[in-house]
């Protein structure tokens, strides 16, 4: 083999098989990124599209959403936040007071509309 790798499940010079030879690398970003857990003390329902929109409007972040969450990049705060429909946040922070007001944002455009009701 001249000089080039093995492909997946080949054997190299010293006879032995490679491994998978995936097209992309992972690393661990940080490891200070903490992981925390939010939900209401009330039982609520959030509509993920309308606060997607909000977000948008506000600058608050990047929001995405993918079936039954919305996944926020919060690049101000450093934090990432997914969003579900019964109410519930996980997030990644440096800091819990980070993820803390990224959760009071959060909350407070999602359940706007229903204080007002």
């Amino acid at each position: 083999m001249s000089g080039e790798s093995p492909k997946a499940g080949e054997k190299d010079d010293k006879g032995e098989r490679s491994k998978c030879r995936r097209p992309f690398v992972i690393r661990k970003l940080c490891s200070a990124v903490e992981e925390y857990e939010a939900h209401t003390r009330e039982r609520v329902s959030i509509n993920l599209e309308r606060l997607a929109d909000r977000l948008a409007v506000s600058n608050l972040g990047e929001a995405v959403v993918q079936g039954s969450q919305l996944t926020v990049i919060m690049e101000e705060l450093e934090v990432v936040v997914r969003v579900y429909s019964n109410g519930n946040i996980h997030l990644q922070a440096n800091l819990r007071a980070d993820g803390e007001r990224a959760c009071e944002l959060i909350y407070a455009l999602a359940l706007a509309d229903d204080a007002n009701q």
